[in-house]
């Protein structure tokens, strides 16, 4: 200890008075003095501290202190420093009055200061405030008792990516030997904010208000009701109850009525996919909490039950595309954790339904609607941590679904069987859906049940799932499109990885084969009878162990070697040989089109592949008809299941009887013997985009070659779009001929980029050609000019003149 300047002065008989501007002590505190100390001002004084970890805070000094009637400090400043932080608390501008003090009676303090909590890294807590103390003590040992307040100001906290601005606490206290008593405890806090991925979170205006209560002599504690509110989350109450002694008996409780979850869902926005960071979420809910325990043989025990009830929820996303309103439910959870296991069960039930739901093109309006679901289960609470959990839930009453799982930490497992599923109510889901977006479906049937039993792993990074999907003794029918499906009966066994299968040993167990039959299948002229097909989808394979035989239109359809791989993966592959014979040609095209053609088609297509969307035909087919054949080679398709699908190919046509053409098509009778091809024929969206077409006519013996004036008129309108050689074969003597005989006919069409052009393909005196008269008589059909190129527009346009005159003359 350094005094300076020490002055001593009598002021009485027993009373000393001591001065001096400078005192430096360090050391433990010891009383120097005895008697009464009537009066100590500190100026200034400046007190530094260092807690040890070890050590334990000893109040005991207080007891040989001499009564003090005044201790007075002016501007002071304490510092306090922490073994092993890097934290410090200061305290300055200390006003500090203390007024009959004695360790036995008490007294009165009264303190006021400014303080700042500092940190020498950037990962502790800082912030800066004022505190203010008024206290009434009437005995200090060997319980204090006596009342007062405490008022903590912070203007600004902060730690890590958390701050708070402007916390108010006030504090008033009542203790004795029996009890105390803190009455009307408040805190209020105009925000809390954290930022996180670059975006601020603030939650404002918390207000809190509690009192508490605690029995010195039965160790019992407890709050009477609590209330506080966040402006932008809503209010909320709860309390407190226990007993510091024995097995510490506890209970809480907490209410809060109006939770908004706009204001929830901003919370918690940032740990969502960026995708959903710019949707909004809306409604109103009450959630409940009660809870109790104890600490018996030194473990905590616990239980308790959380409510949450949601009134008119609702979500949509930036576009508008996806959206629900009107969200009604409840979620309850009842949790116990037992003394003897370190766990946690639970018991989940959840019911939420009511509301409108558009998700892109489906809505669906489930007024009167919902989705039950219960679980039990149990959380593992020693390293690593597991979750178990089992249960059921009602999906809108279309059947019986139960599941089970387990979560851990390199393992993920989870099970599901739907039995009973009610086709029918399934489709009900999509009604309005399907009545919207595909009209043809609205009364589509359904009936009969179906049933899943699923198994799912995660592990590695790999997805398996196996199981059985079966549909049994079911029926479908779309009167819209003359289609039903009678005797259903599908079993398909299953076992799949995700995101792949490459490079993956499997186990040598035996693929298990599942089926599909079908009793009748009708649709329009369509009929198939007794259709079954095995099917193994194993290994992310899908795959046809046995060539299939469909009996179809008269003839038989055989598919052999189907094998699908990697059906999983965008690079998915389809392989299998397509054999046609004898299929009807009359048939087909009244299935098709209405129309009759007779005839007969075969087909040899030994491999087919299909490989990103991407369909090649390596073969050919044969159609018997009009007198000839009509062979088709180089077929493939693109974009096999998009509107947009391209379909290419050759064709080669030979022998066709005229005759028989134009008995079908109806442009006008002609007759003789034509051959030609159709070559870079390519179909997008269902019409024609590019061909050349060739047709020449060959010569036969016994074979007239003959056409009619229609056929003339008819192929000029195509060639040049005018009508005028008709009128001038329909007037004077050429009025009595219907038909004329012809010696060569030669057209080539293109199509190419919206351009066509017909052209002749016979060449005489610089003229050119499409049909060449006879010797001694005819009509020729000369191409006036060559290059006139017109859009396929058009070309259809000249189309539907012909057919429209045909009409008319009807």
């Amino acid at each position: 200890m350094e005094i300076l300047n020490l002055k001593i002065k009598k002021l009485k008989e027993g009373e000393l008075f001591f001065t001096s501007p400078h005192v430096d002590f360090k050391g433990r505190i010891k009383m120097p003095f005895k008697g009464v100390v009537e009066k100590v001002k500190l100026t200034q004084p400046v007190l530094k501290f260092r807690f040890e970890k070890k050590n334990k805070l000893n109040l005991s000094f207080i007891k040989k202190l001499p009564p003090i009637h005044l201790l007075s400090i002016n501007k002071g400043e304490f510092l306090l420093s922490f073994a092993n932080s890097t934290q410090i608390i200061k305290i300055s501008d200390i006003d500090l009055e203390v007024k009959d003090f004695s360790p036995e009676k008490g007294g009165r303090i009264g303190f006021n200061g400014n303080f700042k909590i500092l940190s020498n890294n950037k990962a502790g807590i800082t912030g800066e405030g004022n505190v203010k103390a008024q206290f009434k003590f009437s005995k200090f040992f060997p319980v204090p008792a006596g009342d007062g307040s405490l008022e903590l100001y912070i203007k600004s906290g902060l730690y890590k990516s958390s701050s708070f601005k402007n916390l108010v606490l006030r504090f008033p206290v009542s203790v004795d030997k029996e009890k105390m008593v803190i009455d009307s405890i408040s805190l209020n806090l105009d925000t809390i904010s954290y930022r996180c991925d670059d975006t601020e979170r603030v939650l404002r205006n918390l207000n809190l208000h509690s009192s508490f209560f605690y029995d010195f002599k039965t160790g019992t504690m407890s709050s009477y009701i609590t209330e506080g509110k966040l402006s932008n989350l809503g209010g909320f109450k709860g309390s407190v109850q226990g007993t510091l002694r024995d097995n510490f008996p506890w209970s809480a409780s907490l209410e809060a009525s109006e939770v908004n979850f706009e204001t929830v869902y901003s919370i918690f926005k940032p740990l969502f996919p960026p995708s959903y960071q710019k949707w909004f979420v809306e409604g109103r809910g009450l959630i409940e909490v009660h809870i109790k325990g104890d600490y018996t043989k030194k473990k905590p025990s616990w239980a308790g039950d959380m409510a949450l009830y949601l009134k008119q929820g609702g979500f949509g996303s930036p576009d508008g595309t996806k959206a629900g309103q009107g969200i009604e439910g409840r979620v309850i959870l009842k949790i116990r954790s037992p003394i003897s296991e370190e766990k946690v069960n639970f018991e989940l039930y959840s019911e939420v339904g009511e509301g409108e739901f558009l998700w892109r093109k489906f809505y669906k309006d489930f007024s009167g609607e919902k989705i039950k679901f219960n679980s039990l289960g149990s959380f593992f609470l020693k390293s690593p941590t597991i979750l178990e959990f089992q249960g059921s839930f009602d999906l809108f009453g279309t059947g019986e679904y139960t599941y089970s799982g387990l979560i851990q930490k390199d393992e993920t497992l989870f099970a599901l069987k739907a039995q009973r599923i009610s086709n029918n109510k399934i489709l009900s889901i999509f009604k309005d859906y399907l009545s919207l977006n595909f009209p043809s479906f609205s009364n589509i049937q359904f009936d009969g049940n179906s049933q899943l039993d699923i198994r799912v792993i995660r592990k590695d990074g790999i997805i398996s799932t196996e199981g059985v999907f079966e549909i049994k003794n079911t029926s479908l029918n779309i009167p819209n499109k003359s289609l039903s499906i009678n005797q259903l009966n599908l079993v398909l066994p299953f076992d799949l990885l995700y995101p792949h299968s490459f490079g993956l040993i499997y186990n040598n167990s035996k693929n298990k084969t599942g089926y599909l039959k079908i009793g009748m299948f009708e649709e329009g002229r369509l009929r198939l009878e007794g259709l079954s097909i095995p099917i193994i989808l194993s290994k992310n394979n899908l795959s046809i162990p046995e060539e299939v035989q469909i009996s179809l239109f008269g003839g038989k359809v055989n598919i052999a070697n189907f094998n699908g791989k990697e059906i999983l993966s965008s690079s998915r592959e389809f392989d299998f040989g397509l054999r046609i014979q004898g299929i009807d040609m009359n048939s087909l095209s009244q299935w098709l089109n209405g129309v009759n053609i007779s005839g007969l088609v075969d087909a040899d297509f030994p491999e087919v592949r299909c490989h990103e969307n991407f369909l090649d035909f390596q073969g050919k087919a044969i159609a018997k008809i009009f007198g000839g054949e009509v062979e088709i080679t180089n077929l493939s398709i693109k974009d096999v299941f998009s509107q947009s699908r391209n379909i290419s190919g050759d064709v080669v046509f030979r022998n066709i009887d005229l005759e028989k053409v134009t008995e079908n098509i109806k442009i006008g009778k002609m007759t003789g013997i034509v051959e030609g091809s159709i070559r870079n024929m390519e179909i997008e969206y269902g019409q024609l985009s590019r061909f050349i077409l060739d047709i020449d006519s060959v010569e036969r013996r016994g074979v007239q070659q003959k056409i009619s004036v229609d056929a003339v008129e008819n192929i000029s309108i195509l060639g040049t779009g005018s009508e005028d050689i008709g009128g001038i074969l329909k007037s004077g003597i050429r009025s009595f001929f219907k038909e004329y005989p012809y010696s060569k006919i030669g057209i080539r069409c293109t199509l190419e980029n919206d351009k066509f052009s017909v052209r002749g393909k016979i060449y005489s005196g610089g003229r050119e050609y499409l049909v060449r008269r006879s010797f001694l008589r005819g009509i020729d059909v000369v191409n006036q000019n060559p290059d006139n190129i017109i859009s396929f527009k058009d070309m259809q346009e000249r189309i539907k003149r012909i057919f429209r005159a045909k009409e008319g003359k009807k």
